[in-house]
């Protein structure tokens, strides 16, 4: 936590305001999250909610910062699984070995639907809710740098000798990792009923769809 106050103090002073003949404003946003982040350190939960706020509005993109948001809130007012949402996606990007990520994953899977392909075919699975789905990808469409977004069909359903076959669902995923096919993964995101997916025969296939916020490769 200092280092990354005196990080984000010095890259605020990094710039002498007198080099250049005339006082330089500071930057709003650094500020406002070193601002908050020493709210969080002294557990004023309030304020540095208030604070991050802030700091959310003017574009604050840092997963810690993030994460400290969503807690800052959970602990003043009531849990927002939103801003937790946002912080897991940002971490499992920029620092994936922090011991944040660990928790916020705790905190969404404790509160995401798990995913059954009978719920989804039944119409139980309400779309838009948060879920988690652990299972094996067995095709990867990459999708474009721009689009920040691969394609992954994955097999759900669990397998004695293969791990998990059949019932596919189309993830939507950040694209976070280089995505393998084989490879066991659990997805948190939001459920978006089915959609129709075309194949490379041009034909199509409707499966349960979700909106990954994030994708951990099981080890």
């Amino acid at each position: 936590m200092a280092a990354v106050c005196t990080a984000l103090t010095v890259a605020a002073i990094l710039v002498d305001p007198t080099e250049f003949g005339k006082p330089q404003e500071p930057d709003e946003l650094l500020s406002t999250i070193e601002k908050a982040a020493t709210y969080y350190e002294f557990e004023h939960y309030d304020r540095a909610a208030e604070t991050y706020a802030l700091a959310a509005e003017r574009g604050m993109e840092i997963g810690i910062e993030w994460f400290r948001y969503a807690r800052s809130v959970e602990l003043s007012s009531e849990l927002d699984l939103e801003k937790y949402v946002t912080a897991y996606r940002l971490l499992l990007q920029q620092t994936p070995s922090h011991d944040y990520l660990a928790e916020a994953e705790t905190v969404l899977s404790a509160h995401a639907v798990p995913f059954s392909y009978v719920h989804a075919q039944d119409g139980t699975h309400v779309e838009g809710s948060l879920m988690v789905v652990t299972g094996a990808i067995s095709r990867v469409s990459r999708g474009r740098i721009e689009s920040g977004t691969d394609i992954l069909i994955v097999h759900t359903q669990p397998d004695t000798w293969f791990g998990y076959m059949g019932e596919p669902i189309h993830i939507v995923a950040p694209k976070n990792l280089n995505y393998q096919s084989g490879e066991t993964i659990t997805t948190i995101g939001w459920y978006d009923g089915w959609c129709e997916v075309s194949d490379d025969a041009g034909g199509s296939s409707s499966y349960p769809c979700l909106i990954a916020a994030g994708v951990v490769v099981d080890r």
